[in-house]
């Protein structure tokens, strides 16, 4: 939660109320603090994508986050398109290799070109290319909602609620507080 103040912290009662009508709420569809994210995606500093930082605060406002590098040597306001969060996914359907389905990874970045996660595995360590369709993200994870045939919806903010392995979708809530279920594959983590 991230509390906000002005000068003026007044004294007794009236100044309480007023310190609880200052405290902003975190989004629920935005990162929680100290998540790890990758860097991916910056044309003008190029030299930061795929670099792991965490997650120090989301403005509103600026519709950034504060993300202060894993070697501490800088902070970085960044759009949510600009980070991939380091998450578990769950293998699901995958036909070329069956002996993957159903093991756990996580996320150690995103490839916007080929819309493929980069998984880390353990036990055996290895790494994969995986598309975003094969990979199952869990309730609660932050997400950015992509290839939707309505407009409206693409490049916003979510947070998955449910997920539906029979079917293939996830009930996201949006940043909007609208409820909508869509396909493994329309969302990024």
């Amino acid at each position: 939660m991230l509390t906000f103040f002005s000068g003026d912290f007044g004294i007794g009662r009236r100044g309480s109320q007023a310190r609880k009508q200052r405290v902003a709420t975190h989004p629920m569809h935005a990162l929680p603090k100290d998540s790890v994210v990758v860097v991916r995606g910056l044309g003008k500093c190029p030299e930061h994508n795929g670099r792991n930082g965490h997650v120090q605060a989301w403005d509103e406002e600026k519709r950034r986050y504060k993300v202060e590098l894993e070697d501490k040597s800088c902070v970085l306001m960044l759009r949510p398109h600009n980070i991939t969060q380091r998450c578990s996914i769950e293998v699901v359907d995958l036909d070329s290799k069956p002996e993957l389905i159903g093991k756990t990874g996580e996320v150690m970045g995103y490839d916007e070109e080929s819309q493929r996660y980069h998984v880390r595995f353990q036990q055996p360590s290895f790494a994969a290319s995986l598309p975003r369709s094969k990979c199952l993200l869990s309730s609660g994870t932050r997400v950015l909602l992509q290839g939707l045939s309505n407009d409206q919806f693409n490049g916003k903010m979510a947070r998955i609620e449910a997920v539906d392995r029979f079917v293939g979708r996830y009930t996201v809530q949006c940043e909007s507080g609208m409820q909508i279920k869509i396909r493994f594959e329309n969302v990024v983590c």
